[in-house]
């Protein structure tokens, strides 16, 4: 999973989920590591199998939050004013 993706999952685990003490404790403390370290990030295959569960990760949905964030710079850079000369 991409760090930007498991940062985008784990916000949306903790705002609309219903997760015990606990499971919003373990995406607190997780949800720092990919801000942090970006594509450096590692974690275990342990805290790997309990991040997905947690966060009802699917390939499906990595893939369309992907497509969206592209969409979104795509809008952005196009609506950013031209740094060429006129």
């Amino acid at each position: 999973m991409e760090p930007e993706d498991l940062k985008f999952r784990i916000e949306i685990a903790l705002a609309h989920g219903r997760l015990s003490q606990w499971q919003k404790q373990f995406l607190v403390d997780n949800h720092a590591c990919p801000v942090k370290y970006g594509p450096n990030t590692r974690l275990s295959e342990k805290q790997r199998a309990k991040l997905f569960e947690v966060v009802g990760y699917s390939q499906a949905a990595a893939r369309q939050h992907r497509t969206r964030a592209r969409i979104a710079l795509k809008v952005k850079l196009a609506a950013a004013p031209s740094t060429e000369p006129a």
